[in-house]
């Protein structure tokens, strides 16, 4: 008994490091569900029983583990391991001996748990950082926060006994799984997409960031009342006239495509927010009466509009999000929850606020009658159009690409989109969440049928749960920003970019000496030559204007056309240079790595204190970092560490008076302000 105590202490202090609520829920978990017993397999191995059933396998549990593990197809350092079900650890024992990447152990029974750490020494096992035990969806989520990165694989393993008698919940589970791989894969797809416009864009914002309100100011200022959230599916036309009754009743949130749309029905929305569409919302004279609710790495355009106020949205998964909004003082970022699309986001916002009735319009997620959007939105005219996928182009072939069916609320088939069907899995999870906390209504009339909502009529949803008058203007003139707090929030900024001067010198110097000596001798550029300074900022001017969707001159585009014409043909592409370094010089190529890693390592810390370098070359850097913890000493990836520690050398080398540059432009704006 003592033997068994001190297994199951071992075990739980070690979880206790990344989960404490986990490991006090099992350690209190005293009452087991069923009747268990533990007998010999037929090779003399302990086994679990449940209700005479066996967990582990009766024959041989070590050399099934060992037959498991064999048959694991991604047996690499980039990898997550899920591993469902864990018996008493045979499976896990073997994978943490034999796998190279990451393990999450998922055990949806409190008692399996109980049983195996107490009868179980995995202290071994679990203190490796790369293996997480989890009991729950969410704790599912929280270690692929931890263990994930871009292109890791899958592989996804369940014990017999899960296979075998608990068929339902192991489908349920790698469904989910799987789901929430392909939900990581696309946000860091999207990272690596968009990253370098958002952090142009973002930094272009700031002054104007400065002077906004932040949204999370309102934090249960609407507690308990209903909101709306309009969407721009073509169904909302069918409905939206309802709210003209119970306008008064109600918080209402539109996104920024279906704003015209709402407008043209007489709905004067309280909140409208937006990412990305600008021009719906500058061409609409009606935003004078609206709060706009931007997110930081909006448009820059939405940010010379006039509403009645704005307040600012930060994405709490985007990097430069999170750096700013620690400059600005902001300690609880979770605040602004975010998931795909700007619908969830007004959610996130409603339930910010304390509304606990949310309803949702236009929320169709697929193609209703057809159309892709409501009449009086953006892209209204466009339609499926399967039969002519030829004849299509710009945006509406992308509207008709790669089509799914999903189920509809009529119970018929509808064709979706691919995102469309990652939001549905977004919003499902949502379901899950929160739908035991509040009352989460579709009142769409028309498209997919989400999982976990109420699906009523708008007429019923309003007459149901709207009572009091909400006076909205009058809660939110409360927060206002003063004089002296928008003078405190530039002069956090000001501070900020000033710690960037201090170490401005020393991180100069690491990165002119690592390309005098590590890229230098082996490629001879002649930087100056071919990356001049004008050119450069050239370059990166008319960038800017892209990523703020300002049209470019002919001149501009002739500028740029030349410009990679001329770098191309000057130049081979780093990476077949360093290829070719790899295979006829590998001593020289050996040293340029040596040199390179040596400087990027001794000046990482400085690089974290350049919000600049480090968020416009985010994905790169956090690529950089991951190689060097994920390496397994194979050709592929000594070439692709070689590469992208050159390109980040090239680039900080060619862009590092610009950006400095950029920063003395902000703080210029941020002081002429005060």
């Amino acid at each position: 008994m003592v033997v068994i105590n001190s297994f199951l202490e071992k075990n739980l202090q070690i979880i206790s490091k990344y989960n404490p609520e986990l490991a006090n829920k099992i350690l209190n978990h005293a009452d087991l569900q069923a009747n268990y017993e533990i007998n010999e397999a037929k090779s003399g191995d302990n086994i679990l029983y449940k209700n005479s059933i066996a967990v582990d396998d009766e024959i041989d549990p070590i050399w099934a583990a060992v037959e498991t593990c064999s048959g694991i197809q991604h047996n690499c350092k980039r990898s997550i391991t899920f591993l469902c079900g864990i018996g008493l650890g045979y499976t896990l024992k073997e994978f943490t001996r034999r796998l190279k990447g990451n393990i999450i152990l998922h055990e949806p029974d409190l008692d399996f748990l109980r049983i195996a750490l107490e009868c179980v020494d995995f202290s071994d096992e679990l203190a490796k950082k790369t293996v997480i035990i989890t009991n729950t969806e969410v704790e599912i989520q929280e270690a692929y926060n931890k263990l994930f990165f871009k292109g890791y694989n899958l592989n996804f393993v369940a014990s017999k006994y899960y296979q075998s008698n608990e068929i339902t919940k192991f489908n349920e589970i790698k469904k989910e799984v799987t789901n929430l791989h392909s939900i990581f894969e696309q946000n860091y797809n999207n990272l690596w997409l968009k990253n370098q416009a958002w952090t142009a864009l973002l930094f272009n914002n700031i002054p104007r960031i400065a002077d906004n309100q932040d949204f999370h100011v309102l934090k249960d200022s609407f507690k308990n009342k209903t909101a709306v959230i309009i969407s721009a599916g073509p169904s909302l036309d069918k409905n939206i006239e309802e709210l003209k009754h119970y306008r008064d009743k109600l918080v209402i949130f539109c996104v920024g495509v279906a704003f015209k749309a709402a407008v043209r029905h007489g709905i004067i929305p309280d909140f409208v927010m937006a990412i990305d569409n600008f021009k719906e919302i500058i061409d609409i004279p009606e935003v004078k009466d609206v709060n706009l609710i931007l997110a930081a790495t909006s448009y820059s355009e939405l940010f010379e509009v006039s509403p009645r106020r704005f307040f600012n949205y930060y994405n709490k998964t985007m990097p430069v999000c999170k750096w700013i909004a620690g400059v600005m003082g902001i300690k609880d970022l979770n605040y602004y929850e975010t998931a795909g699309t700007v619908s969830i986001n007004c959610f996130y916002a409603a339930k910010l606020m304390g509304c606990d009735k949310i309803i949702f319009i236009g929320q169709d997620l697929a193609y209703t009658d057809n159309k892709c959007y409501s009449q009086g939105s953006a892209y209204a005219e466009f339609k499926v159009n399967q039969e002519s996928q030829k004849e299509l182009s710009g945006h509406e072939k992308f509207l008709n690409t790669n089509l799914i069916q999903v189920k509809g609320l009529n119970g018929l088939m509808l064709f979706t989109r691919p995102d469309y069907y990652l939001f549905i899995l977004y919003f499902q999870k949502i379901a899950r969440e929160y739908a035991s906390q509040l009352k989460l209504i579709n009142a769409t009339e028309g498209g997919v049928y989400l999982e976990g909502f109420d699906h009523i009529t708008l007429k019923e949803a309003l007459e149901n749960y709207t009572d009091e008058i909400i006076d909205v203007e009058s809660c939110l003139s409360k927060f206002e920003l003063t004089e002296n707090e928008l003078a405190i929030r530039k002069k956090r900024i000001i501070k900020e970019f000033n710690l960037v001067s201090q170490n401005d010198k020393e991180l100069k110097n690491f990165i002119f000496s690592g390309v005098k000596e590590g890229f230098m001798p082996y490629y001879n550029p002649d930087l100056d030559k071919n990356y001049p300074h004008e050119q450069r900022k050239t370059k990166m001017i008319i960038e800017y204007k892209k990523y703020r969707r300002e049209d470019l001159t002919s001149e501009e585009n002739l500028f740029i056309q030349k410009l990679r014409e001329k770098w191309a043909s000057e130049k081979q592409p780093l990476k077949e240079k360093i290829e070719e370094l790899f295979n006829n010089n590998p001593k020289r190529f050996s040293e340029n790595l040596k040199i390179l890693k040596d400087t990027y390592l001794k000046m990482r810390k400085l690089i974290d204190l350049n919000p600049f370098l480090k968020y416009s070359l985010f994905c790169q850097i956090l690529n950089v970092d991951n190689l060097l913890v994920d390496f397994d000493n194979k050709d592929e990836e000594l070439i692709e560490m070689s590469h992208s520690l050159n390109f980040l050398f090239l680039f900080f080398y060619t862009h590092w008076s610009i950006y400095n540059e950029e920063i003395e432009n902000i703080v210029s704006k941020l002081e002429i302000k005060q």
